[in-house]
C-alpha cells in the first residue's frame, strides 16, 4: 500500500498537488531498507553513471519493499520450521 502511494503522490501527481504528508509517511518504511547495500543496485536504474534522480527513489522504494517481503517470509518460514521440529520432538 505504502508503494502505491509513493508512486502516486511521486510519479503520477504533478508537484504542486503533492501532499507533504503522504508523501512523507509514504517513504517511512524504506528507511529500514539498508541503504549501502542497495543503493548502488537502485542507481543502476538511471541513465547516467552515479546520479541519483527519480528512477533511483522509486527503484529504491521496490527494492524496499521486496526486501521486507523477503525479510517478512524467512522470518515467518524459520518459526514455521521451528514449530514442525518441535512438534516432532
Amino acid at each position: 500500500m505504502s508503494l502505491a502511494v509513493y508512486v502516486w503522490q511521486y510519479v503520477l501527481l504533478p508537484d504542486e498537488n503533492v501532499n507533504l504528508f503522504l508523501a512523507a509517511a509514504s517513504q517511512m518504511f524504506s528507511a529500514a531498507t539498508p541503504t549501502y547495500l542497495f543503493g548502488r543496485l537502485a542507481m543502476l536504474f538511471e541513465s547516467q553513471p552515479n546520479y541519483i534522480g527519480e528512477a533511483t527513489a522509486l527503484a529504491l522504494q521496490v527494492i524496499a519493499v521486496l526486501y521486507m517481503i523477503a525479510v517478512f517470509g524467512f522470518g515467518y518460514a524459520w518459526e514455521k520450521r521451528k514449530a514442525v521440529h518441535s512438534q516432532l520432538d
